[in-house]
């Protein structure tokens, strides 16, 4: 199977199209439930919204556990669907895929056992107030994280909606026109990881094995550091290597130059905001550079430049 396809009822594009218009300015979001084809691929029959704990922010969205429960045992005990996945927006972000969080949480969430596949949408809304659904199928089976899929949309309303549309337990919108797009732009669907083909510049610094080590343990000091979430791994559009992630509430990048070296390392401090820098600092003293060519930890070295947080070494 070269297409990977989920199948849902237009009534319930149209549910989270509704709730992502209620909070245009904060992160919203719910669940699926439904089945999987004998192709493994997701069947969405009925969702559900944000429960009344629900927990949101610009930048994140926690649904209400309880809801969350109460409701799933309510759809399985009644129509035996299960959870098979969840969506949430990023409003006017822009990010229109998983973020590094998300792709996290998915890791993660793929080494409970029983978990092998998990859907997930990401829904945006655009310049003409229309709302973009894009579905991801993070799975055991992809060598990847995850990967992008089509929608084929039944343009019926669900059985399980007619039924259960004014039952109290479950919350509803208060938007009820609201116009939604979903992403069938593509005719053939790309691993969205895999589309980022990684290659190093001959004869650098991180062609090599020595090279390649420093970056993941670099990355591994980040993202053990309590203060740090969404550390990720990237290669930029120059074949620059680049550590993001956040820390005090700010996007941070560290890119290394093509000509790193332990001997020129150079490193540039990126402060981001919206996916735009706002602010640099390029590694260049000899007392920045020790950080960046022991084993000293390099993450207290930079919250010192960016914040200004004096901390000793040990």
């Amino acid at each position: 199977m070269n297409e990977l396809v989920a199948t849902a009822y237009q009534s319930e594009l149209n549910f989270i199209a509704n709730c992502v218009s209620d909070y245009p300015d904060l992160e919203t979001g719910g669940d699926y439930f439904g089945f999987w084809t004998k192709h493994g691929m997701p069947v969405v029959v009925f969702v559900t919204g944000p429960g009344p704990e629900t927990s949101r922010s610009t930048t994140s969205f926690y649904q209400d556990i309880s809801y969350l429960h109460k409701t799933g045992n309510y759809i399985n005990n009644n129509h035996a669907l299960e959870h098979i996945g969840s969506w949430h927006s990023h409003h006017r972000l822009g990010l229109d895929q998983p973020s590094g969080g998300d792709v996290n949480t998915m890791r993660n969430a793929l080494r409970m056992p029983n978990l092998n596949r998990f859907f997930i949408s990401i829904c945006n809304i655009r310049e003409t107030n229309t709302v973009k659904i894009n579905g991801f199928l993070f799975s055991n089976d992809f060598n990847r994280n995850y990967k992008q899929v089509l929608w084929n949309v039944i343009e019926q309303i669900s059985p399980i909606r007619s039924q259960e549309n004014n039952n109290p337990i479950f919350t509803k919108p208060t938007s009820q026109k609201t116009p939604f797009i979903v992403d069938l732009a593509r005719n053939k669907v790309e691993d969205a990881k895999e589309s980022q083909k990684i290659s190093f510049v001959q004869n650098s610094f991180f062609e090599t094995k020595e090279g390649q080590e420093f970056l993941k343990n670099e990355f591994l000091k980040i993202q053990n550091d309590p203060d740090c979430s969404d550390v990720e791994i990237i290669q930029n559009d120059d074949k620059t290597f680049g550590i993001t992630f956040k820390c005090e509430n700010k996007d941070i990048e560290i890119r290394y130059p093509n000509d790193f070296s332990k001997e020129n390392p150079n490193p540039l401090i990126l402060e981001k905001e919206n996916e735009k820098i706002i602010k640099t600092h390029i590694i260049e003293s000899d007392s920045e550079k020790k950080y960046f060519i022991t084993r000293f930890d390099i993450f207290k070295e930079f919250r010192r430049m960016i914040f200004g947080f004096h901390i000793e070494r040990k």
